[in-house]
């Protein structure tokens, strides 16, 4: 049941919004919400999942940019329907990415569209080495780097790179490499393994700031997280 609403947009939340959230008996939060309102666009949301992690949100368009937002703007409609159990949720892949650095203790980070690793110069090209399953991809890859992605993120930055999206299974993008390979597309259970051979990279997480340098024999393993992330989908009779 939800009790606990909390929003998360790039503007402070409105008074009459708060009210709203009050008036059909639901409690505005900050913290340990049953569901979260991510009012803005695609960032906004990528942000909300970091904030909140695996809280089911519902995405409310309040920017030019919100591929995965079905409701353009709020209305009370919407507070209606959660009070009446109108909606589904929906669970979406996450990855996990446990960063390996000589000397240092290991870093877990996890996505829900994508990690990126790319040539941290953009006068000087990346040379790393990709693992799947075991098995190396064409020895050392020369290029601006690759990218992980969910089905969720595939509409984001890999499909700028492939033209493609996919619906099932983690999704491997080389980008720009100085030699043709074809991007990828493993079943979820598959592990993957980024290792850097020569020149620094950049490692991050969906588009959160905060970012790694990677160096000479660093590693990423990626694999699929156990956590998911849960959207809300208004049901309509």
């Amino acid at each position: 049941m939800i009790k606990k609403i909390a929003v998360v947009s790039k503007q402070k939340t409105s008074k009459d919004l708060i009210e709203s959230i009050r008036k059909f008996g639901f409690e505005y939060t900050d913290s340990s919400p049953d569901i979260v309102f991510s009012l803005g666009g695609d960032g906004t949301y990528l942000y909300s999942e970091r904030k909140f992690p695996g809280i089911p949100k519902i995405l409310i368009r309040d920017s030019m940019i919100c591929e995965k937002c079905d409701i353009e703007s709020f209305e009370e409609n919407i507070l209606d329907k959660l009070g009446k159990g109108g909606y589904r949720i929906k669970e979406n892949l996450k990855l996990e990415a446990i960063v390996k650095k000589k000397g240092k203790k290991d870093r877990k980070f996890t996505c829900t569209n994508d990690f990126v690793i790319r040539n941290k110069k953009q006068t000087r090209a990346l040379r790393f080495q990709v693992e799947i399953n075991q098995k190396n991809v064409n020895g050392t890859l020369i290029g601006d780097g690759i990218v992980v992605s969910t089905p969720f993120g595939s509409t984001g930055y890999f499909h700028s790179i492939t033209g493609g999206s996919f619906k099932k299974g983690i999704g491997v993008a080389f980008n720009n490499l100085t030699k043709i390979i074809r991007n990828t597309l493993v079943n979820e259970e598959s592990k993957i393994i980024v290792k850097i051979v020569r020149d620094d990279a950049v490692f991050s997480s969906d588009n959160d700031p905060s970012t790694i340098v990677l160096t000479e024999n660093d590693t990423v393993e990626i694999r699929k997280s156990k956590e998911v992330a849960r959207i809300v989908r208004l049901t309509y009779k």
